[in-house]
């Protein structure tokens, strides 16, 4: 609960957020671009101890351009989540509550032509690639 509230407190100032990579307080930043890494972000310590994300976290292409982005909340996905072609134009972009997809998802193809909006989980397959439209 007490890191809940740190990483509400930490998203509300002006600018937090994933692309700003501000660790909530008690987490650190982890991680490093290619080609020396391919994420980063932030990681704490979950109520047993473990070593879990939480706050912004970035993946990127080996030629480093930004992959997707977005929160993590003890170890789930959380708030808004958006992924990118190699070449950086949008692929997709959606909210996730409690590690789950919810709402409506958008999705474009590489030429960044809007394909669709779905509901929740619908075309995901749960690590935020798409199943269907196209998408591998």
């Amino acid at each position: 609960m007490c890191l809940v509230l740190t990483l509400l407190l930490a998203l509300s100032a002006p600018g937090a957020g994933a692309q700003e990579l501000r660790c909530p307080p008690g987490t650190e930043f982890s991680g490093g671009m290619p080609p020396d890494g391919g994420e980063r972000g932030c990681s704490g310590r979950d109520k047993h101890g473990e070593t879990t994300r939480h706050g912004p976290w970035i993946t990127y292409y080996m030629n480093g351009s930004k992959e997707s982005a977005g929160d993590y909340v003890e170890g789930r996905r959380s708030g808004k989540w958006a992924w990118w072609y190699p070449d950086g134009r949008k692929r997709q972009e959606g909210q996730y509550f409690d590690g789950r997809p919810t709402g409506r998802w958008v999705y474009w193809d590489e030429k960044g032509r809007k394909l669709e909006n779905l509901e929740g989980a619908a075309g995901l397959d749960g690590l935020g690639k798409t199943l269907e439209k196209g998408f591998k």
